[in-house]
């Protein structure tokens, strides 16, 4: 299985009933990952985030999952 993690600010989006909403860009640089395992840095500016995992098994089937943290 080949994972994939990203960071991203907590989306602000107040939409509802499945209208379009924007996406938070990816903050690069905050995770090294060495086979499974990652190191996750706290980005430098306060406020809420998420982690989100990617799961892909080379067969078509994927999954994902994410958590939200906050930085004080």
């Amino acid at each position: 299985i080949e994972y994939q993690w990203v960071v991203k600010k907590e989306s602000t989006s107040t939409n509802v009933g499945g209208d379009k909403e924007y996406v938070p860009e990816i903050i690069p640089e905050l995770i090294e990952q060495e086979g499974h395992k990652i190191q996750l840095t706290a980005p430098s500016k306060s406020g809420s985030y998420r982690l989100f995992v990617y799961a892909m098994d080379g067969n078509n089937n994927a999954a994902h999952a994410n958590i939200p943290f906050y930085v004080n």
